[in-house]
């Protein structure tokens, strides 16, 4: 009786356990045609955007396999950034491809020239290895999550009180000839070593066109317009 009575007990301790367990699947709340939009805004304050585009920007969703929320996510930001025709001023084409490896991922991004790697749910645990083979490639990888953000993805989105949160990998960003201007940097939470302002450049930083309005937009879509 009494070893079945502390079984019990051990169950019940392990079922509060993995009730409040953080789920990285929950942390994904901010809607896609928000991340659609923002992706939009965002790459118009990375120096290194218009360089990387040869007039059309290559947007790459990479999803899970197997995996329905990976696909589910991926099918909604397909329809979203195709909807707005547009990513940082300039035509944009999206394309959808199963993850199957960092290695590979990285040739899929030089050969089809993309400008953008959007890394869908189920992928958090490849964010490093996928950094590491995209370094020294010229390509902006957008987490679906804060986490991946964290754990190697240069951009991602977060949600605090409310209000969605910008949250850059300052480290990868660089590695990946994604440069960000400090009037944005300003609206973004940083991970990794803090950024060198002006450092490397000399005279004032390129900014992007119609800023201030471009600003006022980021803003309203991150809640925090006045």
């Amino acid at each position: 009786m009494k070893r079945a009575r502390a079984a019990l007990l051990i169950l019940s301790i392990l079922a509060v356990i993995l009730a409040s367990a953080p789920d990285a699947r929950a942390e994904v709340i901010v809607p896609a045609e928000i991340q659609a939009q923002l992706i939009s805004k965002i790459t118009a304050y990375d120096r290194g955007f218009r360089a990387r585009v040869d007039g059309s920007a290559q947007v790459l969703l990479v999803r899970k396999v197997g995996d329905g929320d990976s696909a589910a996510l991926a099918t909604a930001m397909a329809r979203a950034l195709q909807g707005l025709n547009e990513v940082g001023g300039v035509s944009s084409s999206v394309e959808t491809i199963d993850y199957k490896g960092a290695a590979n991922l990285a040739r899929a991004v030089v050969e089809k020239h993309a400008a953008i790697a959007y890394l869908s749910l189920g992928l958090e645990s490849e964010c490093s290895a996928i950094a590491h083979a995209l370094e020294g490639k010229d390509v902006m990888t957008v987490g679906a999550t804060a986490t991946m953000v964290e754990e190697g993805a240069n951009v991602g989105f977060d949600l605090v009180a409310s209000k969605t949160k910008l949250v850059i990998n300052v480290s990868t960003a660089r590695a990946q000839g994604v440069r960000f201007t400090a009037d944005f940097l300003k609206l973004t939470r940083i991970v990794g070593p803090a950024p060198i302002v002006g450092g490397g450049h000399s005279g004032q930083a390129p900014r992007a066109p119609g800023s201030l309005p471009w600003l006022r937009q980021l803003f309203a879509l991150l809640g925090d317009a006045t």
